[in-house]
């Protein structure tokens, strides 16, 4: 089964609401997609979250201990979808 964009876009926003604490890794992002039977092509998900990112969706935040980024919901913009 394919999934559009805008379905991986839904899946990926509820994944982060439930991690809206800390944020959350690209790999466990993935993972939980994963854990749920959804195998998305890499370059697919990173030009995704990318997109989510550039139209204010997704912000990243930098974890001074790990040095990786962490993606978060974008609080200002996901109050108005």
């Amino acid at each position: 089964m394919s999934y559009s964009r805008k379905d991986v876009e839904k899946l990926i926003i509820e994944i982060l609401t439930r991690y809206s604490d800390n944020g959350i890794l690209f790999e466990e992002l993935r993972n939980e997609l994963e854990s749920v039977g959804i195998y998305i092509d890499g370059v697919f998900l990173r030009k995704t979250i990318a997109d989510m990112i550039r139209n204010g969706i997704i912000c990243k935040e930098v974890s001074s201990s790990k040095k990786r980024f962490y993606l978060i919901l974008c609080r200002k913009r996901i109050n108005n979808l």
